[in-house]
């Protein structure tokens, strides 16, 4: 069973090229995938992202998110709460992180582009 309460956060995915040599097999615009809120009072961004295993956040003030990430696919989507918890058995990865934060569950989901396509279609 899942729900949205008050836990439930709206976040922001991001879906940005990558430089990293994996790109050449993923789809084009979709090699990296981080995480974005707003603050509880509005005015920051807190920004989350997977760097080679390591998460990093950073606290940004208030604008556009279009503008700290130019060129990137940005949708937004209230982060999921489950009833019963997940036993998971995974590579720690950008979709990895996300999907833990998001509530997203999907043992199928392995790239960026399969995460975008999970949440535009609920």
């Amino acid at each position: 069973m899942e729900c949205r309460n008050e836990y439930s956060r709206k976040y922001y995915v991001i879906f940005k090229q990558s430089s990293l040599w994996q790109q050449r097999f993923l789809k084009k615009g979709f090699g990296h995938v981080c995480i974005a809120r707003k603050s509880d009072g509005g005015q920051y961004w807190i920004i989350s992202d997977n760097c080679g295993g390591n998460v990093l956040t950073n606290i940004c003030g208030m604008c556009y998110i279009e503008n700290i990430y130019p060129n990137a696919t940005i949708v937004p989507f209230w982060s999921i709460i489950h009833e019963k918890p997940s036993i998971r058995f995974f590579h720690i990865n950008c979709v990895e992180i996300v999907k833990l934060v998001l509530g997203v569950r999907g043992w199928r989901i392995f790239t960026p582009y399969q995460l975008y396509r999970r949440i535009r279609n609920g």
